[in-house]
């Protein structure tokens, strides 16, 4: 292996390493902001389909992180509605964070049905 190989290596174990400690809100926020903001949903099923297909982990990290607020909400009032308005542009029928929760949840199972048997096993 060249010494340019070896240092991409690296390199790429440390961004996998950093990915691995961000937080629920964090996964989310990005998965949000790169998935799902200010598309439709078949175009979020075609950009889940297609990174299924070339980098799995991405939509992985994106579902745990969801799935994982969704189990442990944030404390502070708003971090939801936020997410889902802000991130995701996706407008809620009432902006609070229990209209979130359902929304949330209806993308986490979204997300799940077009993953079909490719999807990480449920935590809960």
């Amino acid at each position: 292996m060249s010494q340019n190989d070896e240092d991409l290596m690296i390199r790429l174990r440390a961004r996998l390493e950093e990915e691995k400690r961000k937080s629920p809100l964090e996964k989310a926020r990005d998965f949000m902001q790169t998935y799902v903001a200010d598309n439709y949903w078949d175009d979020i099923q075609k950009e889940v389909e297609h990174m299924i297909k070339i980098n799995p982990i991405t939509i992985i990290w994106g579902l745990e992180g969801i799935e994982d607020l969704l189990a442990t909400p944030p404390q502070e009032e708003g971090v939801l509605a936020n997410l889902v308005t802000y991130d995701g542009g996706w407008m809620l029928d009432e902006y609070n964070d229990e209209h979130a929760k359902v929304w949330l949840k209806e993308l986490s199972e979204f997300i799940r049905k077009v993953m079909g048997d490719k999807q990480p096993p449920r935590s809960s």
